[in-house]
């Protein structure tokens, strides 16, 4: 006699249950994985360039020494985006100095846009603390950038889009 369903039948239905729930759980990981991936990188513009010379005068009298930048080529900038950051500059006496931002050397010396052709000039009215009477400033050892900041709210990232730094 021939039993129906025998020991040799019991395991096969939970396992082919176990392996459907398996494949189920791998094509939702992936189909959200795909989904999450896309959303999440929008494909957000490079940082704007910039081509520009600089000019460097050792002076040291009667206001100092200055950089002159010139944008020679690349994109458009508004210059609100922009700032100049100063590092490893100091006046005749040894005190460190930054760009002063309340002075707005870009927006007052390029405008509100950045082009090709424009100038601008870092020296000692552009820096605070404005060197005492008889210093004067020492951009020596200054390193120069200009930083791109896109001021959007969904931008969190900002860029040098050009920086000078001195010869050792």
């Amino acid at each position: 006699m021939t039993t129906v369903g025998g020991r040799g039948d019991r395991g096969v239905s939970p396992v082919v249950g176990v392996v459907v729930l398996v494949a189920i759980a791998v094509i939702l990981a992936a189909t959200i994985s795909v989904f999450a991936l896309q959303f999440g990188d929008r494909g957000q513009e490079p940082a704007p360039s910039v081509a520009m010379t600089a000019q460097y005068d050792e002076q040291t009298t009667p206001n100092g020494q200055y950089f002159r930048l010139t944008v020679r080529s690349g994109d458009r900038i508004e210059t609100r985006q922009l700032s100049l950051q100063l590092r490893g500059a100091v006046d005749s006496t040894g005190t460190s100095v930054a760009v002063d931002e309340s002075a707005d050397p870009l927006g007052t010396q390029a405008g509100t846009v950045l082009d090709a052709g424009d100038t601008v000039s870092i020296g000692a009215k552009q820096v605070t603390p404005t060197p005492s009477s008889g210093a004067y400033l020492d951009l020596s050892d200054a390193e120069i950038r200009l930083v791109w900041d896109p001021q959007e709210p969904d931008r969190e990232e900002s860029a040098i889009v050009w920086r000078w730094e001195p010869t050792r």
